[in-house]
């Protein structure tokens, strides 16, 4: 059966095989002893653990509509923590549209049973807000074959922040280095100099090409 995954316009079989045309192996869940659990125990059995894990986790229908999503996806994405989500909104709703193409070749290896790392994506909030997100995404299997995918999403604004400031900080250290009298510059336990300021540069008539060769 085909089936619309939320990404406009795109149809994609979420066909039971692996990528090399091999059947997917029935997944079961057997204890020790032997008992398999009902799928209705299993399920209620799998949401509370994913309550335990101090990360976004959300289940999705093909589709894209929510099947499932723990506190810390309601508290990124912006919902009630009560609030019933299920087939009432839609993921790609919540993902920046520029994103979407991004995501499409994931969504396929994902339908062709592979465990997906996405590309960095722009999550929305509720109310707009614009987060950089990573998302790791595998289908859920069940004995009767994929019931849909579920996505780990980790936030990594503080991330980006700190990214940024240690740009900030590398400008700030060059900028002021350029006003000392004296000249600065580092090396590789080689000997090898890695940075030099202009004083050097002036001093041994080096340029920066010279720099990045090695000098």
């Amino acid at each position: 059966t085909n089936v619309l995954i939320g990404i406009r316009n795109t149809t994609i079989t979420p066909a039971r095989i692996s990528r090399t045309g091999a059947p997917m192996p029935e997944t079961k869940d057997v204890e020790a002893s032997g008992y398999s659990r009902p799928p209705s125990e299993r399920r209620d059995r799998d949401k509370e653990l994913i309550s335990l894990i101090p990360q976004a986790v959300i289940e999705i229908r093909f589709d894209g509509f929510f099947l499932f999503a723990n506190w810390h996806s309601r508290k990124l994405f912006g919902f009630g923590l009560d609030e019933d989500l299920a087939g009432k909104e839609n993921v790609f709703d919540y993902i920046d549209t520029a994103d979407h193409e991004l995501i499409r070749p994931c969504m396929e290896l994902i339908l062709a049973g592979e465990r997906v790392r996405f590309p960095e994506i722009r999550a929305i909030r509720r109310d707009g807000t614009i987060v950089p997100v990573l998302v790791y995404a595998n289908l859920i299997a069940n004995g009767d074959g994929a019931a849909g995918i579920r996505a780990v999403i980790i936030e990594i604004t503080k991330k980006k922040e700190t990214e940024r400031f240690l740009r900030k900080l590398q400008k700030k250290h060059q900028d002021c280095s350029y006003l000392l009298p004296q000249g600065i510059f580092e090396t590789d336990v080689a000997g090898r100099i890695t940075y030099a300021d202009r004083s050097i540069l002036e001093m041994f008539q080096l340029t920066a090409e010279d720099i990045h060769r090695g000098f």
